[in-house]
């Protein structure tokens, strides 16, 4: 029976957290980047002026947020700098695109847009709660920035100056 047991709950693989939130930052960062932030970064002048305008303050402010949620805030989820922010920014930004543009379609028969964007925002909405792990630049700043703190905080406290 354990033998079983560990079949099924796949118990021959160890849980590394760090490692998943790594693989999503860059599945969901990446395939947003590449599929939308490209597309808006080096797309058409005419892709401008006919893009939705879903909160009515007009096409250019709504592709220019766009541009800012697909194109940059997905590359800094993808190198984990800023990550719960940027997630949160896509995550609005996709909300409302949701919301007011596929009007909440999920369950559409055939392809529909509303699968997709649902997709990524559990994806992000699972960065943005959980953080983006070990593996990230977040991660390597804040222990950067506690050794230094520690180092001039343990230096004043035995007398000696911190260099």
């Amino acid at each position: 029976m354990p033998r079983v047991r560990r079949v099924l709950l796949l118990g021959s693989i160890s849980p590394r957290i760090d490692l998943a939130l790594l693989v999503l930052r860059l599945y969901v960062g990446a395939s947003l980047f590449l599929r939308h932030g490209l597309e808006k970064l080096f797309g058409s002048a005419d892709a401008i002026s006919q893009f939705p305008d879903p909160l009515h303050l007009g096409s250019y402010v709504s592709f220019i947020v766009a541009t800012c949620s697909d194109g940059f805030c997905s590359i800094l989820v993808v190198a984990g700098l800023g990550t719960r922010w940027a997630a949160l920014l896509i995550f609005c930004n996709m909300f409302v695109a949701w919301a007011l543009v596929v009007h909440f379609q999920f369950f559409g028969h055939g392809v529909s847009a509303g699968e997709a964007m649902v997709l990524y925002l559990g994806g992000l909405v699972t960065i943005a709660v959980a953080g983006p792990g070990r593996f990230s630049t977040d991660a390597f700043l804040t222990k950067r920035c506690r050794r230094r703190s520690g180092r001039s905080t343990a230096g004043s406290q035995k007398g000696v100056r911190p260099r």
